[in-house]
């Protein structure tokens, strides 16, 4: 009998911090990326139109409204999406150059930002 209740009480003394762990909160965060960064316009004709997508997934405790911005010389956007933990919103946006240079098209999140560059020719 005292052989069985000290195993009981290692087991509870294992498997208890185990528990405690593997229950606890995590962090919070959000992931902001583009959906395909190899096939994002690098190189842009002049009046074609090109697309690109990006996603916004959050790993917050509960609800949250998120502030985007897209910025560049081929497209300014600024919107709010609320999302909910675990949920994910892709966007798809498009971009048509109307002279030759090059620049970035930027996309903000909070702290967050990401970003691809693009030169134009005719």
């Amino acid at each position: 009998m005292n052989v069985l209740l000290v195993l009981i009480a290692f087991i509870l003394v294992i498997s208890l911090p185990i528990a405690v762990y593997s229950f606890s909160p995590k962090e919070a965060f959000t992931e902001l990326y583009f959906n395909n960064p190899e096939g994002l316009p690098r190189i842009i004709n002049i009046n074609e139109t090109h697309n690109f997508s990006f996603t916004i997934i959050s790993h917050e405790k509960g609800m949250k409204n998120y502030n985007y911005s897209i910025d560049s010389g081929l497209i300014t956007e600024k919107d709010t999406v609320t999302l909910s933990p675990g949920e994910n919103i892709t966007i798809t946006r498009s971009i048509i150059a109307k002279e030759i240079g090059e620049g970035n098209v930027t996309v903000r999140l909070e702290n967050n930002e990401i970003h691809f560059f693009y030169y134009t020719f005719e």
